[in-house]
């Protein structure tokens, strides 16, 4: 069978695309890193597609980087070659995860080869993307506003000999060398940087603007530096277990002295980092401290896990579904779990907004709290001490966001309780819920606290059997968690129309 080389001249011809009616939807991918390769099963059946759903995978600890450098050692650079032993381990490796792929009836098995964009859904702003690998680590700038912005942003990349696993050894190695090459990195970094600036008007506009710009890093080497800050993040312990989508502001992003003093003096195990990436860690200190030097304003930082994986199904989406936000295929559970108890209930939504799709792209921490405090304030934040300590978590990066953001959460949980109280069923249709249901809502600024009154107008049938009082009673308790202080007040009514 010929092999299809899929490369950004062709990939919109030679890769074939997706639809929702195909009766096949799993699709099998081999991504081969310099650090392992990577075999992943997913499924993009409707109406999960966006959240690239993974039912299977499997990593194999295969260094190719330290394969082929072990090849140095016996003769010149321009003899690499990988030793027989790496072949046949590889070979092995990929013909277990053809038969894996068959026993799923896949018809298609096909190698990433691309690099990706981390999908986070409108980067109006414009994002500077950095991916840090074994061997290289690459950059380049995104702006979703222009058009064929990811074509553009691919094309624009620059790509620097300064992987993890490489630099490294040049650290260990030769004090003079380690020092050459230093200097090599941070002009490289320099120079690569004012070449993206140059070329993308809006990466000069933020960086003129009194924000700042933000920035994504993808890759092994960047997603140790974000584990050891959220180690050391001030929420702990830290609620959500992937480093994935986590975000730190711009002055948090350069402590870079102090991780490294973290991980000098630290003896235990930091969640998400390895012994290699801990051993890593003053190449991936070194490759940062290039970048900060030559970026003067940061606003936030975003680890991503975003992979070859992501960018070759994402490639094969339609643009309308791959920008859709991944929230729109989550949000949707309030009518969800209707026969367990409000106990249950509300730990559930707290656990399912931090472990569910931990891979899917663009569900970022903030976004997961979001969730997970809205719906468990849909059931009346009813918890057991452990899942109390969830709740906090998770309100710790929501306060941490803005001081008000926990408090709308649990006011809009609240609101949705309100309603599937009224209407205890699934709608079928809008008028369902508009026919049942109306809310007015005014803002009282004239007292010492904001005070929120709100209304439901509910038809006096549809009233009939509900404890009105207890439901009132609950809406107001918004805001009120015990030991926290809360300038907003809610008064509700519920009357009959």
């Amino acid at each position: 069978m010929a092999t299809t080389i899929i490369t950004i001249d062709n990939f919109q011809e030679g890769l074939s695309g997706w639809t929702p009616e195909s009766p096949h939807q799993l699709y099998a991918i081999v991504d081969m890193g310099s650090n392992g390769i990577r075999f992943t099963i997913t499924d993009l059946s409707p109406p999960f597609t966006r959240l690239l759903r993974c039912i299977y995978r499997e990593r194999a600890g295969i260094s190719l980087f330290d394969a082929l450098s072990s090849s140095a050692e016996d003769g010149p650079s321009s003899d690499l070659k990988f030793p027989t032993e790496t072949i046949t381990l590889v070979s092995e490796t990929l013909a277990r995860f053809r038969r894996i792929a068959d026993g799923y009836s896949i018809e298609t098995l096909f190698g990433a080869v691309m690099g990706s964009r981390s999908s986070f859904v409108h980067v109006n702003r414009g994002g500077l993307f950095l991916d840090l690998g074994g061997g290289s680590v690459q950059m380049t700038w995104v702006d979703s506003k222009l058009p064929e912005y990811e074509i553009k942003a691919a094309l624009a990349g620059v790509s620097m000999p300064f992987g993890a696993a490489r630099l490294i050894r040049v650290l260990e190695g030769d004090a003079d060398v380690a020092t050459a090459e230093t200097k090599k990195l941070r002009d490289g970094m320099r120079q690569s940087f004012e070449s993206l600036r140059d070329r993308f008007p809006s990466l000069r506009e933020g960086l003129e603007s009194d924000e700042g710009i933000d920035v994504y890093l993808c890759g092994g080497g960047f997603r140790g530096y974000g584990s050891m800050l959220m180690h050391n993040d001030p929420v702990q312990p830290y609620p959500i277990p992937s480093v994935g989508a986590y975000t730190v502001r711009g002055d948090v992003f350069r402590q870079t002295k102090r991780m490294r003093e973290v991980n000098e003096e630290f003896g235990g195990k930091v969640f998400g980092m390895s012994k290699r990436r801990r051993k890593q860690f003053p190449a991936i200190l070194e490759v940062l401290e290039a970048f900060v030097a030559v970026v003067p304003s940061i606003r936030t930082a975003t680890f991503c896990t975003g992979s070859n994986r992501d960018g070759a199904l994402l490639m094969k989406l339609p643009r309308d579904v791959r920008e859709s936000d991944p929230l729109a295929a989550l949000a949707n559970r309030i009518w969800f779990r209707l026969g367990e108890d409000v106990y249950s209930n509300a730990a559930y939504a707290l656990h399912e907004a931090v472990t569910r799709d931990p891979k899917a792209p663009g569900l970022t921490h903030l976004a997961r709290a979001a969730l997970g405090l809205t719906v468990a304030g849909r059931w009346g934040y009813s918890l057991g001490p452990i899942d109390a300590e969830l709740y906090t978590g998770l309100r710790g990066i929501m306060d941490e966001a803005h001081e008000e953001a926990g408090f709308w959460a649990e006011y809009i949980g609240g609101v949705a309780g309100v309603v599937a109280t009224i209407l205890p069923y699934p709608p079928q249709k809008a008028e369902d819920i508009t026919n049942n249901i109306r809310i007015s809502s005014t803002l009282d600024t004239s007292g010492k606290k904001d005070k929120i009154r709100i209304h439901f107008h509910v038809p006096s049938d549809t009233l009939k059997g509900i404890d009105v009082g207890t439901i009132e009673k609950a809406m107001e308790e918004v805001g009120k968690e015990k030991g926290k202080k809360c300038d907003i007040k809610v008064r509700a009514q519920i009357s009959a129309f």
